[in-house]
C-alpha cells in the first residue's frame, strides 16, 4: 500500500481526489474546491521548445490540491523555490506534447508515447500522470514503469 491507497479503516476514500457533485455521475476533481484561485510559476527554460501552459491543466491541478508543498509536505514537496507554487525547477507538467516543435522526442500516436497516456481534450498534454498513476499501489514507487536505466524518461526523450 502507498501514501494514496485512501481505502484503509473502511469508507469511500476515493472522495480524498474526486469529489462527487449530486446524484449523478459526475466528479469534481479536489482542486476545484481546495486550489481555486491559486497562482503557479510554471517552468521556464530556454531550452523547450515545446509549449508550457501559463498555469496547471488538467489532471495535474488534482495532484497539486496535496502536492503543492503545503498539504503533503512529509510526503512529497514540489517546492523548489521561495514559494510553494514553484514549478519552475521540476519536471514541466501541461505542456503540449508537439515532435515538430522538437524532433529529440518520441511521437506520440492514438494518445500515447511509449505507452504512456497523454491527456487533454486532443490527448497531446504531458501531466503528472502521464509518468505517475496514483492508483498503481506502490508499484515501480507509483511510476507507470520501471525507470531502471532512465526507461521512463527515454519513453518521451531520445536524448
Amino acid at each position: 500500500a502507498n501514501v494514496h491507497d485512501l481505502s484503509r479503516g473502511g469508507g469511500d476514500y476515493c472522495i480524498s481526489c474526486h469529489v462527487p457533485q449530486g446524484s449523478g455521475e459526475r466528479i469534481t476533481p479536489r482542486w476545484v474546491l481546495d486550489q481555486a484561485g491559486a497562482y503557479y510559476t510554471m517552468y521556464d527554460s530556454p531550452t523547450i521548445d515545446m509549449r508550457v501552459a501559463n498555469q496547471p491543466q488538467g489532471n495535474s491541478l488534482v495532484c497539486l490540491s496535496c502536492h503543492d508543498g503545503t498539504v503533503a509536505k512529509d510526503h512529497f514537496q514540489i517546492k523548489t523555490g521561495n514559494s510553494a507554487n514553484d514549478l519552475s525547477g521540476v519536471h514541466p507538467i501541461s505542456v503540449t506534447y508537439d515532435t515538430s516543435r522538437d524532433r529529440e522526442f518520441v511521437v506520440a500516436t492514438n494518445g500515447t508515447v511509449s505507452g504512456l497516456p497523454l491527456f487533454g481534450d486532443r490527448e497531446d498534454q504531458v501531466e503528472c500522470a502521464t509518468c505517475h498513476d496514483p492508483h498503481a499501489n506502490g508499484q515501480h514507487a507509483m511510476l507507470r514503469m520501471d525507470n531502471h536505466g532512465s526507461a521512463l524518461c527515454f519513453a518521451c526523450h531520445i536524448k
